[in-house]
């Protein structure tokens, strides 16, 4: 533990020093896009056979490195296009349930970033815990099928300014492995949902996470906004 760096936290007010100690706790939450740019990577993840297009001599570290860099290049193509418009717009996350458009976003703890990219890509909008809820974005509820029934009986349909709209549209099944059912668990994400578009202009972007090799385009295209090469973040233990 960063015995100095928690004491210092604690003279800017107890709860800072508290959550300064819990090495899984972050005040930032991140965006990550996109998530269909790896998808060929999740297959790979499941065990499933060789692409028809992949070489026939080529190895798994190999042909990691390429779909990688595909991905990275799709990806980048979103992230153009998201800082030529200076936000983040609201899409339903489950259409089939009438969730509201929303923007999701995770909380951003170092051990969990890197599988967050993993699986949504590479590159991350991160923001100030505190900001987004001030914009009027929430943390997610993880609850059981029965509760997620009686909320969606509470809110569904309803619009999200209402507290009952926006609980239902915050709800999400918690169904563990080895229950019976078939297993539902996202709590590791610790999803936030703001309920509209999220404006750069008033809701400040804190950093940019982003594979290393495009750290430099990033940095001229935007002004004081640290960019984080996850890269770096998994060379050194994140």
């Amino acid at each position: 533990m960063s015995l100095l760096h928690c004491l210092e936290a604690h003279s800017h007010g107890n709860l800072m020093g508290v959550q300064s100690t819990q090495r899984d706790w972050s005040p930032y939450l991140a965006h990550f896009t996109q998530w269909s740019a790896m998808r060929e990577l999740r297959g790979l993840l499941k065990a499933r056979p060789a692409a028809d297009d992949a070489p026939a001599h080529e190895a798994l570290p190999q042909r990691v490195e390429r779909l990688l860099d595909a991905a990275d290049e799709r990806s980048w193509d979103v992230v153009q296009r998201i800082l030529d418009t200076n936000e983040l717009r609201a899409r339903s996350p489950s259409e089939k349930h009438s969730l509201p458009p929303c923007v999701c976003l995770s909380e951003c703890t170092l051990p969990g970033l890197v599988s967050l990219c993993e699986r949504y890509g590479r590159f991350g909008f991160v923001f100030s815990k505190r900001e987004i809820f001030e914009a009027g974005g929430r943390p997610c509820l993880y609850v059981g099928r029965d509760e997620y029934t009686a909320l969606a009986l509470l809110g569904r349909d309803k619009p999200v300014d209402t507290a009952a709209g926006r609980l239902y549209a915050l709800a999400n099944i918690y169904e563990p492995p080895r229950s019976g059912a078939k297993p539902q668990d996202y709590t590791h994400e610790r999803e936030w949902r703001v309920f509209a578009d999220i404006a750069f202009a008033k809701t400040e972007l804190r950093a940019v996470v982003a594979p290393a090799r495009y750290a430099a385009r990033l940095l001229e295209r935007l002004h004081g906004v640290t960019v984080v090469p996850v890269d770096m973040l998994f060379s050194w233990g994140a």
